[in-house]
């Protein structure tokens, strides 16, 4: 186990990041009080809060050294409860300033972008407290998951290495950092309104219990399918593009 001083608190270098950074606990944000599509995609029985207390008993550990530091902006997050389900979800969202692949296609097939947000959702027992199950985004927003016996942890913290230069994440024993905290329950709106509407799977977030059955945080299709996550998960399962770690279950 780690001593405090072997700890590293890494500081968001965006502007934005120095913003929203925030050092006391937000009040509970219900579905009633957000605007559309946020509260479009949020049911009446569900909060988000930037509970700073319940987010930093639960923040993830990262291993960062592979990673270019100046690209990541914060890790912004927000608790989700709801009386409906038996367990909280600590949503936290990693941001970056942009992701530089190694693909050699052209767009859409490049794994090049501006921006870059990557999920990491940790389960915990509503009234015990306990970890129940870390979901993750293990490629592209292909989900990992790992039930909390079987997921490494330090006390409360899970921990995982950031893979460069995709941001995603697998589980790992080694000791890592932690990131400064932001609010998610404002940035999503923004986040949403300037792209992410073309692909994410707004409910996987708003409403995070979904992403214990689901595969992906992708949008589907009318048809139920999605180009994106069929793509990623092609690339996944041949290990290409940096999807070579073994430890990840899907």
């Amino acid at each position: 186990m780690p001593t405090a001083d072997r700890r590293e608190f890494l500081r968001g270098v965006g502007l934005r990041a120095t913003q929203a950074l925030v050092v006391g606990g937000g009040a509970a944000v219900t579905a009633a009080a957000l605007d559309s599509p946020i509260k479009d995609a949020t049911p009446e029985h569900v909060t988000h809060e930037f509970d700073t207390q319940a987010l930093k008993k639960y923040q993830p550990q990262f291993v960062v050294r592979e990673v270019d530091r100046a690209k990541l902006q914060s890790l912004y997050g927000f608790v989700a409860r709801s009386p409906e389900y038996q367990t909280d979800c600590c949503v936290y969202y990693t941001e970056w300033s942009h992701q530089e692949g190694l693909s050699p296609f052209a767009p859409p097939l490049s794994d090049s972008h501006y921006g870059d947000h990557e999920p990491f959702y940790v389960f915990v027992d509503s009234e015990t407290g306990e970890v129940r199950e870390i979901v993750y985004s293990a490629y592209h927003w292909v989900a990992g998951k790992a039930l909390a016996p079987a997921a490494p942890m330090e006390n409360s913290h899970p921990k995982a290495h950031i893979v460069s230069p995709w941001h995603h994440y697998y589980l790992t024993d080694e000791d890592g950092v932690f990131v400064d905290l932001a609010d998610l329950t404002g940035a999503l709106g923004d986040w949403w309104a300037n792209g992410m509407d073309e692909h994410l799977y707004l409910e996987g977030v708003t409403v995070p219990w979904r992403m214990r059955s689901r595969a992906h945080w992708w949008q589907d299709s009318v048809a139920g399918f999605s180009v994106d996550a069929y793509y990623a998960e092609m690339l996944y399962n041949l290990g290409a593009v940096g999807a070579d770690n073994p430890e990840v279950e899907l």
